[in-house]
């Protein structure tokens, strides 16, 4: 190893090639520990990078799958259709999905993790526990209309279930999981208001159950003659909620 010096006395100042001094045996090793962190560091940083680049076309393909939803519902939505799409190429898109069923599927999950995000969110902003409940029902009916055709396939049985599995259907899913946010809203009604009414597994079903049925009638016949939207919403949720904490 060299480097270039310059003596002091040297009118001519001249620079003399002088071999670089040696360095201690304990800074060399230091100096060789250092490098194996750069060189670990850089590495972990090109996992991470790939790791970041990988999620982000994945949701770039969902994002552009779930606009040719909007527009065609489940029955047009196909591969070739998501590549023309998203402008990848077929051949791309197999490398984030295996076929038209996980597709789908991320598509279900996406849609109750928006869901239950947004439940969070709006729940946490109240004070009162029926008020978190309120805006809980209400922004996961906003979400289901904003998304009709989303909406109605997030609830299909496509792809097929597979009747030998014994798994829970919702154990370790984002429905699962919005599910068990609602049900924490509903219980702390529950607690909050004691009463001669069903255990909080049974009404927070219930009150699923009135959710979609309102979402579902309103996605599958938009022609009727529906009163205001925003007031039959919410006279609809006020409703159910007065049924939780009135029980006859």
């Amino acid at each position: 190893m060299e480097y270039l010096t310059r003596r002091p006395h040297d009118n001519y100042k001249v620079a003399w090639l002088m071999p670089a001094p040696p360095q201690p045996l304990a800074e060399m090793g230091d100096l060789a520990s250092h490098r194996q962190l750069v060189v670990n560091g850089a590495m972990k940083s090109n996992v991470t990078k790939i790791r970041r680049s990988a999620e982000e076309a994945r949701q770039h393909l969902i994002e552009a799958a779930e606009a040719v939803f909007d527009r065609e519902g489940l029955s047009g939505l196909s591969i070739r259709k998501l590549a023309d799409e998203s402008g990848y190429s077929p051949a791309a898109l197999y490398k984030h999905f295996r076929d038209k069923g996980d597709l789908i599927i991320c598509l279900k999950e996406a849609f109750f993790a928006r869901v239950r995000k947004a439940m969070n969110r709006k729940g946490i902003a109240a004070h009162e526990a029926v008020n978190r409940l309120e805006e809980a029902m209400l922004i996961y009916i906003e979400e289901a209309l904003a998304k009709p055709h989303h909406y109605a396939a997030a609830f299909s049985d496509e792809p097929p279930r597979m009747a030998d599995n014994d798994e829970p259907l919702e154990e370790g899913t984002e429905r699962g999981h919005a599910f068990q946010v609602f049900f924490g809203f509903v219980d702390e009604v529950m607690q909050a208001h004691k009463g001669p009414h069903e255990d909080t597994a049974s009404a927070a079903q219930s009150l699923w159950a009135g959710m979609h049925g309102l979402c579902h009638l309103l996605v599958i016949y938009p022609l009727f003659p529906w009163v205001e939207r925003d007031k039959l919403v919410n006279s609809h949720v006020k409703m159910l909620i007065s049924g939780l904490i009135h029980p006859r």
